[in-house]
């Protein structure tokens, strides 16, 4: 099953593929495809149920039991082969949940991936878990998703409060969301299905029910150039700190820029953003 996408500059020599996070969708990237959509094709993916609940069905990717990580992965895999059409090497752009699922894809595809560029979510799940993990997991529930996964589950199971879940999502959304600026008008509770079977995943795996990824050698991967966006007004990272010091020791133009913003950095630098963008691109050309 594909995800809905937009393409721009069909014509482009090289295809760069944009995957938003939560609570965005396609439009976060509109500025930077406004930007480089010039020189490149670029194609952005909307993400399951990051939409109205009409539209997530009118796209046939409405579930309520949500998707799990593998299982977008998968959708991605197929959307990029739809939309790409065999034009291969791609560069991603990925930011949030978009950088989950966009990790995992290049673990599964490295050869239709030539390049990478994160903003502020690295390779954070693809360790096997263990068991301390959880107590970090917990804590970070309680910063702030097991909020998200709360109104997801009473719009899942208690059908006359899905209008009230709903609007609570979208009002914690545009808090926790300040810094952006996508319209979430027509987002709904249904978003929070990416944490809610995140968390199942993870806690399956530390308690050996279900099989934990192979072991990788985080500081090896991706084995292709990354350019790696951190925002710095925040405490909790979302990245492996071994992770960010390997891409400084890399002699294939990868880099760790670390700019000034909570979270959404191409929104809050966009200037420093695209600037960057534009250098590591060139650089990597080939």
């Amino acid at each position: 099953m594909g995800l809905h996408f937009e393409v721009v500059n069909d014509g482009g020599a090289e295809t760069i593929v944009f995957i938003h996070g939560w609570p965005d969708t396609p439009r976060l990237w509109d500025d930077t495809v406004k930007e480089f959509s010039n020189e490149y094709r670029c194609v952005s993916i909307g993400l399951p149920m990051y939409s109205s609940r009409e539209e997530a069905k009118s796209l046939g990717v409405y579930r309520k039991s949500g998707y799990n990580v593998d299982e977008v992965v998968d959708m991605i895999a197929e959307t990029i082969d739809e939309s790409c059409r065999g034009r291969f090497p791609i560069t991603l752009c990925l930011f949030d949940w978009g950088s989950v699922y966009g990790f995992k894809y290049i673990l599964k595809h490295s050869e239709k991936v030539s390049r990478t560029i994160g903003v502020d979510v690295g390779p954070v799940w693809m360790q096997p878990p263990r068991v301390k993990e959880l107590v970090g997991l917990f804590f970070a529930g309680v910063f702030y998703q097991y909020r998200i996964i709360f109104y997801y589950l009473v719009a899942r199971f208690v059908p006359f409060l899905q209008d009230w879940a709903d609007r609570g999502a979208r009002k914690h959304m545009a808090y926790m969301a300040s810094e952006s600026d996508t319209d979430i008008s027509q987002l709904t509770a249904d978003v929070g299905h990416s944490y809610w079977n995140a968390h199942l995943d993870r806690v399956a795996m530390c308690l050996g029910l279900r099989k934990p990824p192979e072991p990788l050698d985080i500081r090896t991967f991706p084995r292709h150039p990354v350019l790696f966006f951190v925002g710095t007004k925040k405490d909790m990272k979302f990245c492996p700190e071994q992770w960010l010091q390997s891409l400084q020791q890399r002699s294939d133009h990868s880099e760790a820029v670390f700019l000034p913003a909570v979270h959404w950095v191409m929104v809050a630098c966009k200037q420093e953003f695209h600037s960057k963008m534009k250098e590591f691109l060139t650089a990597t050309k080939k």
